[in-house]
């Protein structure tokens, strides 16, 4: 497995009215001991339990309201297609569950994560920018999981320890129009035709493909299963080239170079396997 930078700082983990916290923050905002959104672990709590003590945004919050349409049909040609193995554990929600209800060892995804590269357990750097944002991994749309595996994949091929400081400046976050709760990634360098070129068209109906996934023991402390209403998007996407150090600066240099892959289409499981992100699932 690739190491990844350690470019994030926490303080220790804070029990706030039964919702444990962990502070992450981004090294811009050390100075003001500003944090980012934080990282949090439910422990068990309802997502929107979470959300009515927050009230974070007047807009609705339409996790709760989804329902999946997959079948255990759908499940099965997912696992085949993917080549997941059995000790990863797939099931549908109940009738009563939603995306964002996710009990301490399970995480709410979508069928059209696994397509775009995601995978349990998950790659260091997935989790390295789901906390950079404080956000759970179904709150990010297909396409950015594409964008995370492609930035892996590609540092992986010029001999690069992917950078999350680099993957911002590459990348910023937007929220989906009408729709709080879910986030995109969009170019920042979109003059750079060679960075990461032929991004994925729109994709349809991805949230109705709901599923659960249950987390590796290592890693239930690690990844948020609780879905925030709202992320700072704005304090997100403020950097600055001045803010880059001169590593992240000679990694950017060498991805603009380089002849990169197209992102039109997601990678194949061999590709997957040659830069980490899937790898032999703890028992």
């Amino acid at each position: 497995m690739s190491n990844v930078d350690e470019e994030y700082v926490s303080e220790p983990i804070i029990d706030i009215q039964g919702v444990r916290i962990k502070p992450t923050f981004d090294p811009l905002f050390l100075e003001t001991g500003v944090p980012l959104v934080p990282f949090q672990e439910s422990r068990g709590v309802p997502a929107k339990e979470v959300l009515r003590e927050s009230a974070q945004s007047p807009k609705s919050f339409d996790a709760h309201t989804l329902r999946s349409k997959l079948s255990s049909y759908d499940l099965k040609l997912l696992c085949e297609r993917c080549e997941i193995p059995p000790i990863i554990k797939l099931r549908l929600l109940d009738e009563n569950e939603s995306a964002n209800m996710t009990t301490i060892d399970e995480i709410g995804v979508y069928w059209d994560m696994f397509i775009n590269g995601f995978r349990v357990p998950l790659h260091p750097f997935f989790i390295k920018v789901l906390n950079a944002y404080g956000l759970a991994p179904g709150q990010f749309s297909p396409h950015a999981w594409r964008f995370m595996s492609f930035f892996i994949y590609q540092c992986h091929k010029l001999g690069l320890n992917p950078r999350v400081r680099v993957f911002r400046w590459l990348f910023t976050i937007c929220s989906i129009t009408k729709q709080v709760g879910w986030y995109f990634l969009s170019r920042r360098l979109k003059a750079e035709a060679n960075l990461f070129p032929h991004p994925p068209s729109s994709n349809h109906h991805w949230k109705e493909r709901f599923l659960f996934v249950k987390l590796p023991k290592s890693q239930k402390s690690e990844v948020c299963n609780v879905w925030l209403a709202e992320c700072e998007t704005r304090a997100c996407n403020k950097l600055r080239e001045t803010d880059l150090s001169e590593t992240d600066l000679e990694h950017i240099g060498k991805l603009k170079e380089a002849e990169l892959l197209e992102s039109r289409y997601p990678l194949n499981n061999a590709q997957l396997c040659e830069c980490g992100i899937i790898f032999p699932p703890e028992p």
